[in-house]
C-alpha cells in the first residue's frame, strides 16, 4: 500500500506533508473540510493552506514547522489542537493526530495528518460502537473468502497503524475508541492471521499485502 493509498482509505480528513512541508495527497473528506480539490492543495506548502493558529491565536503553522522539527529529530509528536482557516475565510478547530512514514533507504520522510473537529470526538466514537455486528464485518464467514475479506475494516486499520508503528494509546487516539477496543482488535487479528506478536502479525500482514 502506498501513502496516496493510506490517505484515500481513511474516512476522516486527512492528507500528507512532504520533509520540505510539501503537500503530496489530500482526500475527499479534507476537500470537504477546506473548500479546497486536491489540484489546489497538492503541491503547496502545508502553513499556506492551514494558516493554523494556537490556541492563544498565535501563528503555529509557518517555515519553521514545529512538527517537521520533531519528525526530523525523529521524536513522538502527540495529538495537538489547531485553529485552521478554509478556502472560504472560516476558522475550524480541529485535533490533529500526524503519523510519520520514514523513505525506504532514505533520511526522508513523509507525514500523514488526520484531522477531526474538535467536539466531534465523543459523537464519532458513540457512532462507531453503535454499528450492528453485521455491518461492521464484511461476510460472516471468513474461512472461505480471501485474507483482506476476513478482517473487518475497523481491523484493517488497526494492522496498517502497527505496521507504522503507532502503538496501543496512539491508535485509539487516531481511531477515536478505546484502548481495550483496541486491544480486543489486535487479539481478534491474532486468530484471524495465526500470529502470537504484533510483529508477527504485521509481518503476516505484510506477505498478504493489506499493508
Amino acid at each position: 500500500m502506498d501513502l496516496s493509498d493510506i490517505v484515500a482509505a481513511t474516512d476522516e480528513p486527512a492528507f500528507s506533508v512532504d520533509h520540505n512541508s510539501r503537500i503530496g495527497h489530500w482526500n475527499g473528506a479534507i476537500s470537504r473540510l477546506f473548500g479546497l480539490n486536491p489540484p489546489e492543495a497538492e503541491g503547496r506548502l502545508c502553513h499556506r493552506v492551514l494558516c493554523g493558529v494556537d490556541s492563544f491565536g498565535n501563528r503555529y503553522c509557518g517555515k519553521n514547522c514545529p512538527v517537521l522539527r520533531m519528525a526530523r529529530r525523529q521524536e513522538p509528536i502527540h495529538r495537538f489542537k489547531l485553529t485552521i482557516q478554509t478556502a472560504q475565510g472560516r476558522r475550524l478547530q480541529v485535533w490533529v493526530s500526524v503519523i510519520a512514514l520514514p523513505r525506504a533507504g532514505s533520511s526522508q520522510f513523509d507525514l500523514i495528518h488526520l484531522l477531526s473537529l474538535v467536539g466531534e470526538r465523543a459523537q464519532r466514537s458513540s457512532d462507531h460502537c453503535s454499528l450492528p455486528d453485521h455491518q461492521s464485518r464484511t461476510l460472516p464467514q471468513p474461512g472461505l473468502l480471501p485474507m483482506e475479506q476476513r478482517l473487518t475494516r475497523r481491523e484493517l486499520e488497526v494492522i496498517r497503524l502497527l505496521a507504522v508503528g503507532q502503538g496501543t494509546a496512539q491508535i485509539a487516539g487516531l481511531l477515536f475508541i478505546s484502548p481495550h477496543t483496541v486491544r480486543n482488535h489486535i487479539q481478534s487479528i491474532f486468530g484471524k492471521l495465526g500470529a502470537h506478536t504484533r510483529l508477527e502479525a504485521v509481518a503476516l500482514a505484510q506477505r498478504l499485502n493489506l499493508v
